[in-house]
Order: C-alpha cells, then structure tokens, then sequence
C-alpha cells in the first residue's frame, strides 16, 4: 500500500496544482467549466491551427486528468506525486477507437479560410442510466462477469477454443432483466445525440487536410473516448483548378480579343477582380497558357502566393457578316492562296465528334476487321 506523507511539504496547501492553472480554472470548478476552458484553450494552442503542440500536450494531459473524477480527487489530494502512482497501479483504460468524417468545402473557403459549424452525430453515455443499461445490474451470466467469453467450434474431429468479447455484456460483465431497460437508452447503454464542430479552415490549406478533435468520437462505456477526425476536400470549380500552391484558370475569350490584345475582367475565388492583359502585340491562340506571380493560392503556414496560370480558350463566332468576312480577308494573311489556286476545290460541311471513327480496339469489340496494307487489302480494293 502506498502511504503519503502528511507533512507540510505534501499538504493540500502547498501543492501546486498546476493542472488547474493550464487551464485557468479555479480549484472548485465544476466538470462543465473544465470542459469549457479546454475547448477554447485547445482552439488556440492545437497544432492544427498553428499552436505550440507542446503547449496542447499539456493541456490535453491536464483535461485528462480533471475530467476525471478518480484522478482529479487523488491530484487534489496529494499532487504530481500521488498521480504518478495512481498511474502506475490502476489498470490502464482501453481508448475507443479514432474515426474521420469528410468535409467537402468550396475552393474559395480554401482560398479565403473560413470558419463553420459542422453538425454531426456522436454516441454519447446515457446520463440516464449512466451507462449501466438499467436501473440495477446483474453479473453477466455469459461470462460469469469477467466480460471475456469463450466459444467453441468443431472443424472434422477437433474442437477449437476462442476467446473474445462477450457478445450478451458487450464486454462490461454486467447484465440486467429485460424488464428493468433504461427507457432512454433501452438496454443499449448508449444514445445518439447531434453536435456541432467549429471548422477553422486556414487560407491556403491543402485538400486532404485533418483536423483532429479530442474526445468528439463516439462513446463506449468503460472506454476513455477517442478523437475525432475530419478530413477536409474540395469541390469541383468551374473556372479553376488547384495545383499545391498554384491555380489554373480556363479563361474563355472572344476571337477579337485573342486578335487585337484586348483587356479581359477575371474573377478570383474571393469574389475581387483582375483584370488580365496579354503582352503587346501578342496574339493569343487556342491552347496558349500565361503565367501571373503571386496569384495563386495563400501558401499555408507561409508568406506569399503560388502561380496562376491561364488557360486560354478561343469563342469563335458561329457565323460573320459578309462585310465583315472582307474585311477579315483584307487584314489577315493568307499563306494556302498560292496551294489552293492549283488544287481541287472540295467543300467540307460541318460534323460532331461523334461521327469520328473510333478506336481500332472499340471496332474490334464489335467485331469489325481492321486490314493492313497487304495482300488481302489490295485484293479486296480490286474486286471493287
């Protein structure tokens, strides 16, 4: 048995309860504060947003502790000391399992940051029956009360032994008349409850990113509760595309303006304007890319901006007036004139692309011969 000394070096008066000073509360706070003041402090100093992860490390072990009542009882009576060897003789709480969830955010939010509620759905303990089930408990008789349970089963002539979980107690050791079900959870020890997470999203965080939040995950009696993590992606844009740090925009103009340079209004992901203007006497064409410096996206947990590139795409017009067509004739070159004026005229008329001739291996699927220049193909254009 561990014994203290009651001297005035070990006396409640001298410790120093350094727990509560992490977490700036006052010796008498109740569980709700101390829940309270983690989650603010835990918004500061998580590493996710930027935060000292020792400083979170410390907060976290001193929430762990306080949020206990077992713990906070024994630190409040004999310190850092009586912790310790609390720690080294109880048996060690298995933690429920970690789980994510996905946030799917527009590209603007990743551009600008944001900060939002995001609902969902936690298992919690039924404060009902405080996780018992019922308003009164009996040993398992599974398991005889030990929450592990043995199964047996035959392969040929052997018998094979399993342990595992006991599937009546779910691992608690504790049964109950069925008669005797708490009405909230009914028997199931747990409820489901809707909660909110507050997302900070940093400007500049890349898609894929994980948030972990402690002690958001589902609940399970006799388990300390595990984190939470929401894993954040990117919707689709229509007009830009994100490379890391860099953007690609697929900036649509008209032909006069890929002809005569002329200034085009493009609208970034934070809602501002640029105006974009090609370099002199440049004539854009189908496919060019230009580049713009410190365009892109915020870099994260960095100064400064990636590329932004741009992807030109040509609107031809449908048709032009003959007016028009002269004059277009008059002003641009036309290097085929001297080709043309000694060939064959042939007018071609206008066809989609699913007139295209497919692909040899489509044709051989539906069983169409493909001939290579040989025998077989100067015969068959013979017969003819």
């Amino acid at each position: 048995m561990f014994l203290f000394d009651r001297d005035s070096s070990h006396s409640r008066q001298s410790l120093t309860h350094k727990y509560y000073k992490l977490l700036d509360v006052p010796l008498n706070a109740s569980l709700v504060d101390i829940k309270t003041k983690f989650k603010k402090k835990a918004f500061v100093y998580h590493p996710d947003k930027g935060g000292d992860p020792t400083k979170f490390a410390l907060l976290r072990e001193a929430y762990e502790v306080l949020s206990n009542p077992k713990k906070r009882s024994f630190y409040d009576q004999h310190g850092d000391a009586g912790l310790e060897h609390l720690q080294e003789t109880e048996q060690p709480r298995r933690r429920a399992t970690t789980s994510s969830i996905v946030m799917t955010l527009p590209l603007g939010e990743f551009y600008s940051g944001v900060e939002k509620k995001m609902p969902y759905s936690q298992t919690v303990i039924c404060m009902n029956c405080a996780g018992k089930g019922s308003r009164s408990t009996i040993s398992c008789t599974n398991c005889s009360g030990t929450g592990i349970a043995e199964t047996a089963y035959r392969v040929g002539p052997m018998v094979f032994k399993n342990h595992g979980t006991c599937g009546v107690c779910s691992g608690s050791g504790e049964s109950f008349p069925s008669g005797d079900r708490c009405s909230e959870c009914l028997g199931q020890r747990v409820v489901r409850v809707q909660k909110e997470l507050d997302v900070f999203v940093k400007p500049g965080t890349p898609t894929g990113h994980r948030l972990t939040f402690v002690d958001a995950a589902d609940q399970e009696p006799g388990r300390d509760t595990g984190d939470l993590v929401v894993v954040l992606q990117e919707e689709p844009h229509s007009v830009f595309s994100r490379f890391g740090d860099d953007l690609v925009a697929s900036v649509q103009v008209s032909l006069a303006t890929a002809l005569c340079g002329k200034a085009t209004p493009l609208e970034l992901l934070d809602g501002q304007y640029i105006t974009i203007q090609p370099p002199p006497d440049y004539i854009i064409k189908p496919g060019t890319i230009g580049s713009i410096p410190g365009k892109g996206m915020p870099c994260y947990n960095r100064e400064g901006r990636g590329m932004l590139y741009l992807k030109f795409e040509i609107d031809f017009p449908e048709n032009l007036p003959p007016r028009s067509r002269q004059l277009a004739k008059l002003i641009l070159p036309d290097d085929e004139s001297t080709k043309t004026s000694l060939s064959e005229v042939v007018t071609w008329t206008v066809a989609s692309s699913k007139e295209l001739p497919q692909s040899q291996s489509q044709h051989q699927e539906e069983g169409v011969r493909f001939f290579s220049p040989g025998e077989d193909d100067i015969e068959g254009c013979r017969q003819q």
